[in-house]
């Protein structure tokens, strides 16, 4: 699952800077097209079975129910992060300590946010991550 991941992560940074690449999505089984602009219409249009594509998706629903914009973004962080957690799960680190870096991580990102006065309204916190609305 962790190839699938990176490579919807890739598609993502495709989607960011000056030279951006238009995505053109298509269903063969419904004989439809569409084009992707943002990291919630390339989720939007795969077909995620696996837990963590899942978990992929429902974060990127809350992030746009919620702030609205960001997900591609999101997208191309979770790629990174997950880049990351492989290459030093590889040289020997264990989990339980990589994701307690993660935690540590996250905790000074969001005491920056409070030090830089970034409203709480705009940050995402566990209790504001749920699944969409069906």
């Amino acid at each position: 699952f962790c190839t699938a991941v990176l490579a919807v992560s890739k598609c993502a940074r495709g989607l960011l800077g000056p030279d951006t690449f238009i995505k053109l999505c298509s269903d063969l089984n419904i004989n439809s097209r569409g084009i992707v602009l943002d990291g919630f219409s390339l989720v939007d249009c795969l077909d995620l079975q696996h837990p963590c594509g899942m978990l992929l998706r429902d974060s990127i629903y809350a992030q746009e129910e919620d702030i609205g914009t960001g997900t591609t973004v999101l997208l191309s962080l979770i790629g990174f992060l997950l880049q990351r957690y492989l290459a030093l799960h590889r040289h020997g680190y264990c989990t339980r300590d990589l994701c307690a870096g993660l935690h540590d991580a996250s905790s000074i990102i969001e005491l920056t946010c409070i030090k830089a006065e970034i409203p709480s309204s705009l940050l995402i916190t566990p209790d504001r991550c749920r699944p969409p609305h069906p």
